[in-house]
């Protein structure tokens, strides 16, 4: 300025091995000495194929410069914040809880925005640290744009199943992964040629992804609407900044406003599905303990069941003992009958084959009338016993009715003897 050397941004040269590439912003003071001032610029570009001067330069007063470049500052600072705490903060609910992979792929798309941030606008990384390496700023920028398509491809296909083919997905990856190749191994003269290819890319997975989206929300899939809305408007800032870095359009940098409305969409619906699972979670765990109960319920009035039954067994079991028991006394006690019956029965019939035979042969037939005194004595001795034998078939199968009435023992007992 007037011959002064005011600002520098890296080395200027003739030739690619004199200079050294620099991105940054300058905010310069100076005094006009008269109401002329010769400005200077001396630029040199051999790495990249927009480099130079990326911005219009504007004059004013010292104040009101300052003044928008605070608040530029202050809004960008504001947004890098919020986009790498909601990174952070989602990458930490996947490590918590691996099975979802939406908090996983939507948080590394907060960061990468959030990192890619400090890289575009008043490129505050380059004011934090003056001397981070030019190429590796390039580097990590375009390696941002290259991977965001995929990731937030994955990203809605955790939220919307079944609404991303299999195909893209593939295709998704081949193509990222060859652009990421090509930034990693090539200069930036290169790899800056393919801004416009990457910028197309990125575009076409959005509207890919809002395709999806409107065929949700048309099922009234939980939170698509949302999710359109917010893409479109995000959709419409990333367009506008690859014109603007392509030198079609005057107005720049919008994407990491239209990214932080989309971040703080996709919290709030992130956060609707953790609230709908606790509450599923609760529900689920309330039925548990409901279940719990009546199977512990259950389970007591089964034991307490199962002790009667058992003891109702053990009763019949005790009886079924006894009644064996009985009828075996009663069997043993029916031959012993039997033997004492055939014992009894053998006697006098014994004497009266031996009687008949005396009579039949004249053995002293003046006895004759006394042998036959004898047959009818035993014949109604074995009658007597046959009707007690009756009496007590009878007593047996409970064909004998009683009839109780008091009686003398004295005269009981006499019958006897």
């Amino acid at each position: 300025m007037n011959g002064a050397l005011l600002a520098e941004v890296g080395v200027v040269g003739r030739d690619k091995n004199g200079v050294t590439p620099r991105l940054a912003t300058k905010l310069v003071f100076f005094q006009p000495a008269g109401s002329t001032v010769e400005l200077v610029m001396q630029v040199a570009n051999f790495q990249h194929k927009r480099g130079g001067i990326t911005k219009f330069i504007e004059l004013g007063g010292s104040d009101a410069l300052t003044t928008r470049t605070n608040l530029s500052v202050a809004a960008e600072t504001f947004i890098t914040a919020s986009l790498l705490v909601i990174g952070l903060y989602n990458l930490l609910l996947f490590v918590q809880r691996r099975k979802d992979r939406a908090p996983l792929y939507f948080g590394l798309f907060s960061m990468m925005f959030g990192i890619r941030s400090l890289l575009v606008g008043e490129l505050m990384l380059t004011q934090l640290f003056p001397r981070f390496p030019w190429e590796l700023q390039f580097k990590i920028e375009y390696l941002i744009l290259c991977v965001s398509g995929y990731i937030i491809t994955m990203y809605f296909d955790c939220i919307f199943p079944h609404y991303v083919s299999r195909w893209f997905r593939l295709g998704s990856r081949i193509a990222t992964g060859a652009l990421c190749l090509v930034v990693v191994t090539t200069p930036a003269l290169i790899y800056s040629k393919l801004l416009l290819t990457i910028g197309a890319i990125v575009v076409l997975h959005m509207v890919y992804l809002m395709v999806g989206l409107v065929q949700a929300a048309v099922r009234r899939q939980d939170s698509a609407l949302i999710f359109l809305v917010v893409s479109a408007i995000t959709l419409v800032t990333v367009i506008d900044d690859f014109l603007y870095y392509n030198g079609w359009s005057l107005i720049g940098n919008l994407s990491p406003l239209g990214l932080l409305i989309f971040t703080i969409a996709q919290m709030m619906l992130l956060s609707s599905r953790f609230t709908r699972a606790a509450s599923n979670e609760e529900r689920i765990a309330r039925e548990l303990l409901y279940a719990n109960d009546k199977l512990t319920e259950l389970n007591t009035n089964l034991e307490r069941t199962v002790q009667e039954r058992t003891q109702a067994l053990s009763a019949a079991h005790d009886d079924l003992r006894t009644s064996y028991d009985r009828l075996l006394h009663s069997e043993q006690g029916r031959k012993k009958l039997l033997a004492y019956i055939t014992h009894d029965l053998r006697m006098p019939l014994s004497s009266m084959l031996g009687y008949v035979e005396a009579v039949q042969d004249s053995v002293k037939p003046e006895r004759n009338e006394q042998y036959l005194k004898y047959i009818q004595d035993n014949t109604i001795r074995i009658n007597r016993m046959i009707e007690e034998l009756s009496f007590l078939s009878h007593l047996e199968t409970g064909q004998v009715s009683y009839r109780m009435e008091p009686v003398a023992v004295t005269r009981f007992l006499r019958g006897f003897f």
